[in-house]
């Protein structure tokens, strides 16, 4: 995994230069760190740090890149910095150059594109990984607070109707996290998020069994009863 070439390509100009290249080592990039929780020991992690920033700062947050790249690419660019952010010694440097934001932009965005006639499959995928970042996020007081600020609950109820048995999970997580804070609980009450939570309970347990997969459906009951509580 050459960390340079991609953090040269990253530095490059809008809009990238070489975009199938830069491709190719974001998905290297993701191959060779599944499994990786801890990047700031390591020999490289100096280099995934820089990587993380040049992620938001030279791509994220660009108008003319989110505006012009293809869809599979830009899950490849939210793919990898929410593999890197696993670290949370890195999640200063996300919050310092508006990652929550940038975030809750491009998951708003794909949300409106979720129940189209015919939804892409990098839409969903790129939905899933958002919500994975706003659901490690959700966790912590002061980021919750910026993701509130964003609209981030808004979102996250709005997707609630998804029948995606993938996706509904994250999402209730995210809101779990969320509802930590009293004032951000009353938020996501006052929007439709009980009537949607009752139609999750009556549905869930049919909606698992046609994925197979019942043990998913437990915890889902479980997450939409702690909402309620």
């Amino acid at each position: 995994m050459d960390l340079h070439a991609l953090l040269e390509l990253l530095e490059s100009p809008d809009p990238p230069s070489h975009p199938r290249e830069e491709e190719a080592l974001l998905e290297e990039l993701a191959t060779r760190y599944a499994e990786c929780y801890d990047f700031a020991s390591r020999p490289d992690g100096l280099l995934l740090g820089a990587v993380l920033r040049a992620l938001l700062g030279r791509r994220l947050l660009s108008d003319e890149w989110l505006l012009s790249v293809p869809a599979d690419h830009k899950l490849r660019v939210i793919q990898c910095a929410r593999i890197i952010l696993r670290d949370a010694r890195y999640e200063d440097d996300f919050l310092a150059l508006g990652g929550p934001q940038v975030v809750a932009r491009v998951f708003a965005e794909a949300s409106h594109h979720h129940f189209g006639p015919e939804p892409s499959r990098f839409n969903a995928e790129l939905l899933s990984e958002c919500a994975s970042i706003i659901k490690k996020l959700a966790s912590g007081e002061t980021t919750r607070s910026v993701l509130v600020s964003c609209n981030v609950h808004a979102t996250l109820v709005f997707l609630l109707s998804t029948s995606d048995a993938s996706l509904l999970p994250s999402l209730l997580v995210a809101l779990i996290g969320l509802a930590g804070s009293p004032e951000c609980s009353r938020l996501i009450c006052s929007l439709d998020c009980p009537e949607k939570l009752l139609r999750i309970l009556e549905d869930y347990e049919l909606l698992f069994k046609v994925h197979g997969s019942c043990c998913d459906g437990s915890r889902l009951g479980v997450a939409c009863l702690f909402l309620f509580s």
